[in-house]
C-alpha cells in the first residue's frame, strides 16, 4: 500500500503524523477536525507517488497524483455527502 486516506478520523492529525511515519508513509497532507467531525487524511510513501495539493476546503482535497510508473490522477478525497446527510436531516 502506497497511499491512504482516513475520512471522519477523530483525532489529531499531527498526533496521527507519528503513526504514519512509523508504517513507512513520509508524506502527508490534512484537513483539520471541524469539532469533533469531519477531517480528513492522507499519507504517502514518496519513493512511490510524488502528490501536489490542488485546492483543500474544509469537505475537501483535490490532490495531483503522480505516480513514479507513470500513471498521473487528479484524486479528490472527500465526506461531503457525510456531512450533508447530518445537516439537512
Amino acid at each position: 500500500m502506497d497511499i491512504i486516506v482516513i475520512l471522519e478520523m477523530r483525532q489529531n492529525p499531527t498526533r496521527l503524523e507519528r503513526t504514519f511515519q512509523l508504517l513507512g508513509f513520509d508524506g502527508f497532507v490534512f484537513i483539520e477536525l471541524f469539532g469533533f467531525a469531519c477531517g480528513i487524511i492522507m499519507a504517502w510513501k514518496t519513493e512511490k507517488v510524488d502528490i501536489q495539493v490542488i485546492l483543500k476546503n474544509f469537505q475537501f482535497m483535490q490532490l495531483f497524483i503522480d505516480a513514479k510508473d507513470d500513471h498521473k490522477w487528479i484524486f479528490t478525497p472527500s465526506f461531503w455527502r457525510l456531512a450533508y446527510g447530518r445537516i439537512f436531516q
